[in-house]
């Protein structure tokens, strides 16, 4: 259930994982369901996201041009997950937000139930924003005389205090 450069479908794309644990999360992802793509940081750009799924270091620029990639309008809509054994994450200090964190060894459920949960997260927190009622405030129409007598009483009690 590979996601592959023409594939419209977001996806989760694997990006700087190592060759030891890179099948154990290709095999946890395809089984959950999750669309899957092995890339670049220069990927990120290519398609709508919906969660990156990086080593907590990459080799060379690959990391700056992950953190590059990751502004909007490309941002991945689950953010990133960082794999990575505990001392990897110890060197790398405290994660920025948007980013979580899995620790080497981990259970296949353990990765399908978090990237579930980042992927869900942010579509719930999406759609509550897009959803939330603009509040309706009732229009007042009046003469400009009332107007700037009403500023003016503004800023007169903002004066004194």
């Amino acid at each position: 259930m590979s996601a592959n450069a023409g594939d419209a479908r977001p996806g989760i794309l694997i990006v700087g994982l190592g060759s030891e644990h890179l099948p154990d999360v290709i095999a946890a992802l395809e089984a959950g369901g999750w669309p899957i793509a092995l890339g670049s940081p220069t990927d990120i750009a290519g398609r709508p996201w919906d969660l990156v799924i990086s080593a907590p270091s990459l080799a060379g620029a690959g990391a700056i041009d992950l953190v590059a990639a990751l502004g909007e309008p490309h941002a991945p809509k689950g953010g990133v997950l960082l794999i990575g054994r505990e001392d990897e994450f110890a060197s790398a200090g405290a994660a920025p937000p948007g980013v979580a964190r899995l620790v080497l060894p981990f259970a296949p459920q353990q990765l399908v139930a978090l990237v579930g949960d980042l992927i869900g997260r942010r579509a719930q927190r999406q759609a509550a924003a897009a959803a939330e009622p603009v509040a309706a405030h009732p229009l007042q129409v009046s003469d400009e005389r009332a107007f700037l007598l009403a500023v003016e009483a503004d800023l007169q009690d903002r004066a004194n205090g």
